[in-house]
């Protein structure tokens, strides 16, 4: 069975170190994998300073995020080690292919 893990994050320096330490340890583990970047996907937002008065005023936010995929196929324990050793700021959604 093949496993698609996808990491995103906010941090993009974050991303690249935890994307730096796997392929470190996927490389001595003799697995095979393949990383593809995705773009990167911007969300703006623009709100009111004060819905009632100064309809002018705005404020406005953008949130970047980061993405990588990585395609592999390993044992389940091992799946188990990648679940949880994942960093605060990284969130992980692992899809299965057959």
């Amino acid at each position: 069975m093949n496993k698609v893990l996808i990491y995103t994050s906010t941090s993009k320096e974050i991303l690249n170190f935890y994307k730096n330490f796997l392929i470190l340890n996927l490389k001595t583990l003799n697995f095979k994998y393949i990383i593809i970047n995705t773009p990167i996907k911007k969300k703006y937002k623009t709100f009111l300073k004060s819905p009632h008065i100064n309809k002018r005023s705005k404020e406005n936010f953008n949130l970047i995020i980061y993405k990588f995929k990585l395609y592999i196929f390993f044992t389940k324990k091992y799946l188990k080690i990648l679940r949880f050793n994942v960093p605060k700021n990284i969130h992980l959604k692992i899809l299965y292919k057959v």
